[in-house]
């Protein structure tokens, strides 16, 4: 009988398993607490993945969903090849194991040349990570973006008590639709509200966006909120939160980026699960404040209410001197900056929001 460890997905539910042959043309898949499932091998579908294509996928739909396994034994194709399946079936194996043995030859003679590539890009690490976190940021494809921004927006907020006020909702909703039309990316946003007693607000890569109920609290109008949102946003589109969490994540896996290695995807995740503590560099803020303003202008709301919540929140005798709101931590509100908002020009045409603030506001109470 033939065994070996696998990963096992149900949909998107993991679980660590064992994958046997144990007859002819008999598999199955046996998990930690005892239960086994048949492997349907005539009709279940075969492929290559990873990086370098040596991770044997199988793959088959039954009741239950659609169902994974993968395997890093390259035994496994050997076991499979053996069995007296039908002729497709064996012709099936037999391509698998051909471009199994063309991977590992290939992946072989890519080895050196990686060893010599990192090798350097360690000896210069200090110096690199400055330069090569912006380029790996621009090269990552978007839906690693989507991917890492996902993963790490449920991993935030496990434990986390989210508000579900329908009234609420609708109205956090409209604004970020507002934004959404005017920001020239076809992001499709998604966001909650979180009960704290921090003022934050921060947005994952691939458009996933926390509020806290405090920073809603402490805001006076919708426009305050979709001030702080075009800006937080900008920080997503210019890729800004990306490059940060690169940096974060260090030299090594921002160079398994630029070599598209998929691998470095959990890493990345663990490191944007904190990205709301992250703060970003002068140019970065001034490059999110420009590009807020320019969304709010084509939205048709006035730049003063961005500047304005920032005030409130300095001025606000409520918050204790141990207490600074992360929104002030993270993007301080310096003279000069102040300066360059105020300065920003008015709509043509300004629209306000035809929101009942007061009464959204109450729904955290």
């Amino acid at each position: 009988m033939y065994r070996c460890k696998v990963v096992y997905f149900l949909d998107k539910k993991k679980e660590s398993a064992t994958f046997q042959i144990s007859k002819e043309s008999d598999a199955e898949v046996e998990f930690s607490d005892g239960r086994r499932k048949k492997i349907p091998l005539q009709s279940a579908h075969f492929d290559l993945k990873g990086d370098n294509s040596t991770t044997l996928e199988i793959s088959w739909t039954d009741e239950a969903g659609k169902n994974y396994i993968y395997c890093n034994d390259k035994a496994s194709l050997s076991h499979l090849n053996a069995l007296h399946g039908s002729s497709s079936f064996i012709s099936k194996i037999s391509l698998i194991s051909g471009r199994w043995e063309k991977s590992n030859k290939s992946e072989k003679n890519r080895v050196p040349v990686y060893l010599t590539i990192i090798g350097a890009l360690l000896v210069c690490s200090y110096f690199l990570i400055n330069s090569l976190a912006p380029i790996a940021a621009k090269v990552i494809p978007a839906e690693w973006e989507q991917k890492i921004g996902s993963l790490a927006y449920e991993q935030f907020l496990l434990g986390k008590t989210k508000n579900t006020s329908p009234e609420l909702l609708s109205v956090i909703s409209r604004i970020v639709e507002r934004i959404d039309k005017h920001d020239g990316v076809d992001i499709e946003y998604e966001f909650c509200i979180i009960d704290s007693t921090q003022v934050n607000a921060f947005a994952l890569p691939g458009g996933f966006i926390v509020l806290t109920s405090e920073l809603i609290k402490r805001s006076q109008r919708a426009e305050e909120v979709a001030g702080v949102l075009a800006h937080e946003l900008t920080h997503v589109l210019e890729r800004h939160s990306t490059e940060r969490l690169l940096r974060q994540a260090g030299i090594g896996i921002t160079v398994a980026v630029v070599l598209g290695d998929t691998s470095s995807i959990a890493r990345l995740v663990e490191v944007a699960s904190g990205l709301e503590g992250l703060s970003f560099s002068r140019e970065q803020e001034k490059r999110a404040d420009d590009g807020a303003v320019k969304i709010l202008i084509s939205a048709g709301i006035s730049p003063s209410h961005f500047i304005s919540f920032f005030e409130i929140l300095k001025n606000d005798a409520g918050l204790s001197s141990d207490s600074i709101p992360e929104m002030l931590s993270t993007h301080p509100l310096t003279d000069k900056r102040i300066e360059r908002l105020s300065a920003a020009q008015e709509p043509d045409t300004l629209q306000p929001f035809n929101i009942d603030w007061d009464s959204a506001v109450r729904q955290l109470k």
